[in-house]
């Protein structure tokens, strides 16, 4: 719902797949139908994780696990190894 409500793209897994028509979606993780009886971790920033960018459905989680280790230090430690992005275009989000 959120991607239908603010009609923006944000950052997804590869493993996730979104498919929105209208106001209707499909969700896939690693290739299997979401399943609301599960439940799934997910990796974020302590920003969106306090509700910013209006992701307010991250503000009461079951369980957070907290790691001393910011998404800045993972992009600084990945570009010591890698010094070019390669790009390319994919399905993870599809609108109809």
């Amino acid at each position: 719902q959120y991607f239908i409500a603010n009609k923006k793209a944000h950052p997804l897994s590869k493993n996730i797949g979104l498919r929105i028509k209208a106001t209707e979606f499909q969700l896939h993780i690693n290739g299997k139908k979401f399943d609301t009886n599960k439940t799934y971790n997910v990796l974020t920033s302590d920003y969106l994780l306090e509700g910013g960018d209006k992701m307010d459905f991250f503000k009461n989680p079951e369980k957070i696990t907290r790691l001393d280790y910011k998404v800045r230090a993972a992009v600084l430690h990945y570009f010591e190894k890698v010094d070019t992005l390669k790009t390319a275009i994919d399905t993870r989000v599809i609108l109809e």
